[in-house]
């Protein structure tokens, strides 16, 4: 899934938005957002219409973002 999001935004210039409750694919999202750069607007939509912005959580984390994948296993 994380791929076909940093394929689309080659395309999109605006926003990507990924449907899913899953923390695992937040923390995927924030990791490889942060590591490639992306230029677009990314978020998560929960099922309930809860909107999660990957862009405004890579800013409040900066270099943490890179930790995250070690982290989330442990928690």
């Amino acid at each position: 899934m994380i791929s076909y999001v940093l394929e689309a935004s080659n395309y999109v210039q605006d926003v990507i938005q990924v449907l899913s409750d899953g923390t695992d694919v937040f923390v995927l999202l924030v990791y490889w957002f942060f590591r490639s750069e992306l230029q677009c607007k990314v978020q998560i939509e929960r099922w309930d219409g809860t909107d999660l912005d990957i862009n405004a959580t890579c800013i409040d984390l900066d270099p943490k973002c890179l930790q995250l994948l070690v982290m989330h296993p442990l928690s």
